[in-house]
């Protein structure tokens, strides 16, 4: 299902940034990976990613929301994954849109792999 995707990894933390690749190059997803959000948005303008998967605390002056709302503005209906060690807390209060799913750390291959086949169905 999630076979040669395209997914922009968003995650300063490298060490999080390498399992999160790693799980998602088991699923069969081709990774492109960003530090930030004026990074991933420039990488948009070179790759058309099929799911953007955030933290959602980060540097640069962009969190992850904010990151979304740009990116989804360049590509109507880009598949968004939302990943916080407290998700409950940095989620809006107006809740997730229909291609929109959290994933709170840490977080098992298999939760991946459900929140990725939820996204692509």
């Amino acid at each position: 299902m999630s076979h040669g995707k395209k997914v922009l990894v968003v995650e300063d933390d490298e060490l999080v940034s390498a399992i999160a690749i790693s799980m998602l190059e088991r699923l069969g997803c081709v990774v492109y990976i960003a530090i930030d959000g004026p990074s991933a948005l420039e990488i948009m303008g070179r790759v058309e990613p099929d799911i953007l998967f955030t933290d959602i605390t980060l540097p640069g002056g962009m969190d992850g929301l904010a990151l979304a709302k740009a990116a989804q503005a360049r590509q109507p209906g880009l598949r968004t994954i939302y990943v916080s060690g407290d998700i409950a807390a940095t989620i809006p209060p107006e809740g997730l849109g229909p291609y929109e799913r959290a994933l709170g750390k840490p977080y098992r291959k298999a939760d991946l792999q459900r929140v990725l086949g939820e996204l692509l169905e």
